[in-house]
């Protein structure tokens, strides 16, 4: 399977070569808001929590959920790529996206509602 993969980019470099002399190399910036979509988070403890000076023990079972919420934040990215005549390109990206949890809420356990404690 190795074999035909490298048959492939060489029949592709090689296609490209002749093309090499009219390409054009290019370098680009973007940079934008990110405005991640606040996340519903459930599901259920997979094994006995031992009772601790804030909660009494949770059965293996009991149903957790919570919401959080996330602030708009940068994404920012840098690209060069190599444009070749026949429309082919090959492009590498750097991205850097950043997105701050907000807070949480809604946070229950079982049936009960902790949002008041420190969890």
């Amino acid at each position: 399977m190795f074999e035909i993969k490298k048959a492939v980019l060489i029949s592709a470099w090689v296609f490209a070569l002749p093309n090499m002399a009219h390409a054009q190399t290019y370098i680009g910036v973007s940079a934008g808001v990110a405005l991640p979509e606040d996340a519903r988070n459930k599901g259920e403890f997979t094994a006995n929590a031992p009772a601790t000076t804030l909660f009494p023990a949770i059965a293996n079972g009991t149903a957790v959920a919570w919401k959080t919420e996330y602030d708009a934040d940068l994404n920012a990215s840098v690209q060069i790529g190599h444009r070749f005549d026949n429309g082919f390109r090959v492009e590498a990206e750097l991205n850097y996206t950043r997105s701050a949890i907000s807070k949480h809420s809604g946070m229950t356990f079982g049936s009960t509602n902790i949002d008041g404690r420190d969890a």
